[in-house]
């Protein structure tokens, strides 16, 4: 097993390299990217992170990418290139991508597209999240200066002392490699994740509400072994038989807890709820305990008149 001491010296993900801006058709950039380097032991797969685009501290109006390619996954210390597409180059082709930069990325193994613009001559970051919310990487550009310089790469190494936000390197100056990165742009180690499941506890500690006040479900994802928990699941059921309903959840940004909050109305009649939390790393599942919670009594919150 790893040394569990340095699982979060570095992000599992590395943002290694951006162009935002290439040759243009109807002044839409047709070869932009984002390359994201796999810092850890094991295949990363697509479909367990998301690739947001954010304004300067204001994550409620992240533009989020979904890259789930079909099983599609980041091999160990490998890339993957995520391509910029727009309306001018929609008729291009992976073919056309390795022509411009003298490369041989196969489309959806080494490169897949992502619908979109980059804004590049705004600040902005560029965050790599888990779908369960935790940010892996980020990298800033145009922060201080402009970075913008058309068919020219920003490069970044490796995040330091238990960071997750990139170290620019350079801009406006290096011919872009996509699908290539220099021994200074990564750890001499990749991440060893240890072969654990993930942790997921639940902290639903009421025992009992009342007719008229909400529920509050509440779990917490233990990520100290090096074992990232990238999708959480709330599963509830309010009364004693039915499915359970099933939830996706993100971390709360302040605390980093999950939760889900059942308002009144829909305690109404019933008497009881259940719910249990369910973690996987994209291998391995955990599910926590069930907590069971008494409704009953209090003010249902609701008034009714009857006139003759």
């Amino acid at each position: 097993m790893a040394n569990t001491s340095q699982l979060h010296l570095h992000p599992h993900l590395l943002i290694t390299e951006l162009v935002i801006d290439s040759e243009r058709v109807d002044n839409e950039p047709l070869y932009n990217f984002i390359e994201v380097y796999n810092n850890t032991d094991r295949p990363f797969a697509l479909r367990d992170f998301d690739v947001h685009l954010r304004y300067p501290s204001r994550p409620e109006f992240d533009k989020i990418w979904h890259p789930d390619e079909d099983g599609a996954a980041i091999p160990p210390g490998e890339t993957m290139v995520f391509w910029i597409a727009n309306a001018a180059n929609a008729d291009k082709t992976v073919a056309d991508f390795n022509a411009k930069y003298g490369t041989t990325l196969t489309e959806n193994e080494q490169i897949v597209r992502l619908q979109g613009e980059m804004m590049n001559t705004k600040q902005r970051t560029v965050v790599l999240v888990t779908k369960a919310g935790h940010e892996i990487a980020i990298a800033n550009y145009n922060a201080n200066a402009l970075d913008l310089a058309c068919e020219k790469g920003i490069v970044y190494t490796f995040p330091q002392h238990g960071s997750h936000e990139m170290v620019k390197m350079s801009s406006r100056v290096e011919v872009p490699t996509p699908g290539e990165v220099r021994a200074d742009q990564v750890p001499p180690q990749r991440v060893q994740v240890p072969d654990v499941a993930p942790q997921i506890r639940n902290l639903t500690s009421l025992a009992a509400v009342q007719h008229g006040e909400a529920l509050e479900l509440v779990a917490e994802a233990d990520e100290s072994s090096g074992v990232l928990a990238k999708r959480v699941l709330l599963f509830y059921r309010i009364g004693g038989e039915g499915e359970y309903v099933e939830i996706r959840l993100k971390k709360d940004r302040k605390d980093g807890l999950f939760r889900y909050r059942i308002d009144p109305p829909y305690l109404l009649t019933y008497d009881s709820v259940s719910c249990y939390f369910v973690a996987t790393d994209g291998d391995k599942v955990t599910r926590s305990d069930t907590c069971d919670v008494a409704v009953s009594g209090g003010e249902t919150g609701l008034s009714f008149s009857v006139s003759d």
